[in-house]
């Protein structure tokens, strides 16, 4: 059994977050430098500063990069109600068959609402996986496989 050891950062407001990428002065600069790693993220419904829900869990090869440019950002935006705002965290995860791995067993785990892809099932060998840092609503240990 492979174990993963994770350490979340966070939580950032993602409107914020968007409208300093959206500035060219902050495109190339070391504002954000700790995301611009490989790893996984974790979108959630915040309201004042309470962690309201977890929606979606995804990987990226540059976070920051990934973040500003959703696909989906749009589904994550209908999850809101009154006041809500988009909150992200983030923990490093550097080799790409790792983060689909880990992106998988988290997923597989919490069954975010805005995750279709391995919500039911995980097909790779028994993980177990530890967070730690800023990880609410999340198991912070868990096995799957």
């Amino acid at each position: 059994m492979k174990k993963f050891y994770l350490s979340f950062e966070g939580y950032y407001l993602y409107d914020y977050l968007l409208s300093q990428y959206n500035n060219d002065l902050y495109k190339n600069s070391a504002d954000y430098a700790e995301m611009k790693v490989p790893g996984i993220y974790c979108f959630y419904k915040c309201k004042d500063d309470e962690i309201k829900e977890l929606i979606y869990i995804g990987k990226a090869a540059d976070i920051y990069h990934r973040l500003a440019k959703h696909n989906k950002i749009k589904d994550f935006i209908m999850q809101l109600r009154d006041k809500e705002r988009l909150c992200v965290s983030f923990a490093e995860v550097r080799d790409a068959y790792d983060r689909e791995r880990v992106e998988n067993a988290m997923i597989y785990k919490h069954n975010p609402v805005c995750n279709i892809a391995g919500t039911g099932t995980f097909g790779y060998p028994k993980t177990e996986v530890i967070l730690s840092g800023k990880t609410a609503l999340l198991n912070t240990r868990f096995t799957v496989g």
